[in-house]
C-alpha cells in the first residue's frame, strides 16, 4: 500500500495486488484448440528456443576446422532443423488458438485494473496475462509489468492526486468521465513519467507502452492525438485535468477543448 500524500488533512491510500487474470482469460477462450491454449503460457520459451537455434547456427558458421567439427558432432544441423520445425509447429498452434488476439480486442485494461473508491483505490496487475502478451510484443515480462503499473498508477493519480487547492476528483464525477479522457490521461501521464527517466527498465517499459498501444482500441491512443493535433504539453494537460475534475461529467470533446484553451493560453 502507498499514499498519494497528505494535504489539508486528506490522505489517499492506494493498494496493489497481483492476480493471474483467470476470469478475463475464461471470457476470451472460445477456441477448441486446447493444446494451443495451454502452449500460450509458454510462448516466451518457444521464442527463446528459436532465437537460441539462430545463435547456434551463427556460431557454427563462424567456426571451422576441429572446433567446427566438434560443435557439429554435439549439435548436428539435422537436429537443429528438427527442433526448429517442432518449435514453429507449437507456435502455429498458439496462433490458431488466438488467445492473445482476443485479448487485444478487449476494450478494458485487461493487463491490469484500477478500482476507485471515495478516498482510496486499488490496483490489480494480472501477471498471467502479462506473461502471455509480453512475448508477442517482443518485450520482457518485467518491462510490460512496469508499464502496466505506471498506467494504473496514472489512473489513481488523476483520480486521487490532491492539487494545490486540496481538491481531488470526486468518485461520482470520476466515474462519469468519458473513457477517452481516462485512458488518454493514463497513457499520457505514464508515458511522460517513463520517458523522464534514464533508467534502463523505464526505457524498456516505455517501449512496451508504445508497442502495446499499437494493438489497443482508440481510447488508449487518444494521448497520441492530443500530442499530434493539439500539441498538448504537460502543463496544459495538468491544467485541463484540474478543470475537468470540477465538472460533473467531462466528455472527450470537452477535455480536448480544455487542452486547446490551455495550450493557447486562453
Amino acid at each position: 500500500m502507498f499514499t498519494l500524500g497528505a494535504r489539508r488533512g486528506s490522505r489517499h491510500a492506494i493498494t496493489v495486488s497481483f492476480e493471474r487474470g483467470d476470469a478475463i482469460l475464461e471470457g476470451v477462450i472460445k477456441s477448441d484448440d486446447a493444446l494451443g491454449q495451454v502452449l500460450s503460457a509458454y510462448r516466451d520459451s518457444i521464442v527463446d528456443g528459436l532465437s537460441c537455434i539462430d545463435r547456434l547456427r551463427s556460431a557454427r558458421q563462424s567456426l571451422d576446422g576441429e572446433l567446427g567439427d566438434e560443435l557439429d558432432a554435439l549439435y548436428p544441423g539435422e537436429a537443429s532443423d528438427e527442433l526448429e520445425q517442432f518449435l514453429r509447429n507449437m507456435d502455429k498452434r498458439i496462433e490458431r488458438a488466438g488467445i492473445v488476439q482476443r485479448l487485444f480486442s478487449l476494450r478494458s485494461d485487461f493487463l491490469g485494473s484500477y478500482m476507485p473508491a471515495a478516498r482510496s483505490g486499488h490496483i490489480t496487475l494480472h501477471w498471467g496475462l502479462i506473461g502471455l502478451v509480453a512475448p508477442r510484443l517482443g518485450v520482457s515480462v518485467e518491462a510490460l509489468a512496469l508499464k502496466v503499473l505506471a498506467h494504473e498508477y496514472a489512473h489513481a493519480l488523476s483520480h486521487l492526486g490532491i492539487d494545490a487547492n486540496g481538491e481531488h476528483w470526486t468518485l461520482d464525477a470520476y466515474g462519469q468521465a468519458d473513457e477517452f479522457v481516462h485512458e488518454g490521461l493514463a497513457n499520457y501521464m505514464s508515458a511522460a513519467a517513463l520517458a523522464a527517466s534514464d533508467d534502463w527498465w523505464f526505457r524498456e517499459a516505455l517501449e512496451a507502452l508504445k508497442r502495446m498501444v499499437e494493438h489497443q482500441t482508440p481510447p488508449y491512443r487518444e494521448f497520441q492525438r492530443w500530442q499530434r493535433d493539439v500539441g498538448a504539453k504537460p502543463e496544459a494537460v495538468r491544467a485541463a485535468l484540474r478543470t475537468a475534475r470540477t465538472m460533473d461529467r467531462v466528455t472527450g470533446a470537452q477535455f480536448e477543448q480544455l487542452l486547446q484553451d490551455y495550450a493557447s493560453g486562453r
